[in-house]
């Protein structure tokens, strides 16, 4: 079976790692793309708010489809020590029963460890199996070095990364 690997970015480095995944896994790629834009003062505030709040933001043509996918890999940043609305959203839509995931958490500097294990406690209370977990320093604002430091820490995860 086939790898998938599901991803939102805002400001690309949570694209950054979804690709280096994809790439060192061969898997297809599939973008999570909000109808309403985070931008500006107020779209940083509206996005920490939504991501403490839960909620699911709208998708422009999402396809909850993991037919003929054996592994899922989640790739998210991690706003406001929480999932982000896009990702809530996508959750809500797929049935995990039966399949494989490993989640991948792009951060600026919080510790994430509650929200994997929300995370994995949602898939697994509905069927699925989280075999792999990371999170993965990118820092907020342009990094270059701490940047091309999380894809090559991305790719060894992904090359050893249970089935």
């Amino acid at each position: 079976m086939k790898d998938l690997v599901v991803y939102y970015s805002n400001t690309g480095k949570t694209e950054m790692a979804a690709r280096a995944v994809a790439e060192t896994l061969g898997a297809d790629l599939r973008r999570l793309v909000e109808k309403r834009p985070r931008r500006g003062l107020l779209g940083f505030l509206r996005s920490g708010f939504e991501a403490r709040t839960g909620v699911k933001s709208e998708l422009v043509n999402p396809d909850y489809s993991l037919e003929g996918y054996g592994r899922i890999v989640l790739c998210q940043p991690f706003w406001a020590s929480s999932l982000v609305p896009a990702m809530n959203r996508y959750l809500a839509g797929i049935e995990p029963k039966g399949k494989r995931f490993a989640l991948l958490l792009v951060k600026g500097g919080s510790e994430a460890g509650a929200a994997l294990a929300k995370m994995r406690a949602g898939l697994e209370a509905r069927g699925g199996k989280v075999v792999a977990a990371l999170d993965v320093q990118a820092g907020m604002g342009p990094k270059p070095e701490l940047e091309k430091a999380m894809v090559e820490k991305v790719r060894r995860w992904a090359s050893t990364m249970p089935r």
